[in-house]
């Protein structure tokens, strides 16, 4: 079920254990069912993030169809922010993104220090400042 998708009632009958389709909903909204669930998910997903060919390409392969087929069902806005998602994080995004330019220092960083050594240019040794 967790793996499929499949509902419980679907999961039931598919292993052909008879029971009724509200029975089967009464189950899976009990508290120790829904744990059991729970539980169930976390394993399928820690075994999907330490998965070697888990990584950030297939992440964006996965986007990139999943817009897809938001534009095949005509939801086009839905697949734009899809879009813009992926332009994120590739780096793709205009002059709001910081660019890196040496090691860890950002262009906005580059420019602050530049600005401070100019400031102390204008100081002499003496510390006054120069007329």
């Amino acid at each position: 079920m967790s793996k499929t998708g499949k509902s419980i009632f679907a999961a039931a009958i598919e292993l052909e254990i008879p029971i009724t389709q509200k029975e089967a909903e009464n189950h899976f909204l009990s508290d120790e069912f829904q744990k059991v669930l729970r539980n169930s998910r976390a394993r399928i997903y820690g075994d999907l993030s330490n998965d070697p060919g888990h990584n950030k390409r297939t992440l964006i392969g996965k986007l990139i169809r999943a817009a897809e087929i938001l534009m095949d069902s005509g939801k086009a806005d839905k697949a734009a922010e899809v879009l813009h998602k992926i332009a994120k994080i590739e780096g793709w995004e205009s002059a709001q993104s910081t660019i890196t330019v040496i090691g860890d220092l950002t262009q906005r960083d580059l420019d602050e220090i530049k600005r401070k050594l100019q400031g102390e240019s204008s100081i002499t040794p003496a510390g006054v400042g120069r007329a």
